[in-house]
């Protein structure tokens, strides 16, 4: 009895590192790389860029490529006036281009490493 239940206990005791996602921190992303992303809070999300009068069906994103890194202040990723400031100074930010199915770019936009999106490799 005692070796089933070390068997078993060998066996599952690292299942929680089979279950997680593996996902790039937002330092370590390549540029011009693909990458799939999972947004985090789609409502933030949508609202970040409407703040920024563009559009995007998030449906429609098949995959995004990172074309830029800069250290930018709140106000250069979010648009909008009325929004406070979550950060001060100054943060490392990515520019996103999100493509289609059909490798067509639907948007670019810049984002702060925020917890909207993950980037997980294709």
């Amino acid at each position: 009895m005692r070796k089933l239940i070390k068997k078993i206990l060998k066996e599952n005791e690292l299942q929680w590192i089979k279950d997680i996602e593996p996902y790039m921190p937002f330092e370590d992303i390549t540029l011009n790389t693909p990458y799939d992303i999972i947004i985090q809070d789609e409502d933030a999300f949508t609202e970040s860029i409407e703040n920024c009068d563009e559009d995007i069906d998030i449906g429609s994103i098949s995959y995004v490529k990172v074309t830029s890194r800069a250290k930018l202040v709140f106000r250069d990723i979010y648009c909008s006036d009325g929004v406070v400031d979550f950060w001060q100074g100054y943060k490392e930010c990515l520019e996103l281009k999100f493509y289609n199915n059909y490798d067509v770019m639907m948007l670019s936009h810049w984002f702060a490493p925020d917890g909207l999106i993950q980037f997980h490799h294709i």
